[in-house]
């Protein structure tokens, strides 16, 4: 019985870490996949930068338009689009995106699978 438990136990820990997030690569990679998934980038590649920003708890990536002459705009002005936030020790990512469901906007952060 007490193997059984150990196994048990052995199970939900491994379970537990299965969305933890260990590195900004592995970050930036969940919020990709977001961003694809949402269709949330509306300028091309190569028209935007982020700025990332690690606390203990969280990674942070602001996404800033670039303008310049292959991508148009004022070069002196560089727009935030939006932001994510990456939990460290969940995985869940939050957005400051305008998303379709939401119907109050105010660039604050919400959930996003």
């Amino acid at each position: 019985m007490k193997k059984y438990f150990i196994i048990l136990f052995a199970l939900i820990s491994i379970q537990s870490l299965a969305n933890v997030v260990n590195s900004v690569e592995q970050a930036r990679n969940l919020v990709n996949q977001s961003i694809k998934k949402y269709n949330l980038m509306y300028m091309p590649e190569g028209c935007y930068f982020t700025i990332d920003t690690e606390t203990v708890e969280t990674y942070e990536f602001d996404f800033y338009e670039i303008h310049d002459d292959k991508c148009g705009g004022d070069p002196m002005i560089a727009h935030r689009m939006f932001s994510y936030l990456v939990d460290k020790k969940t995985g869940q990512l939050y957005t400051s995106a305008r998303l379709p469901h939401l119907t109050d906007w105010d660039m604050s952060y919400n959930p996003i699978d």
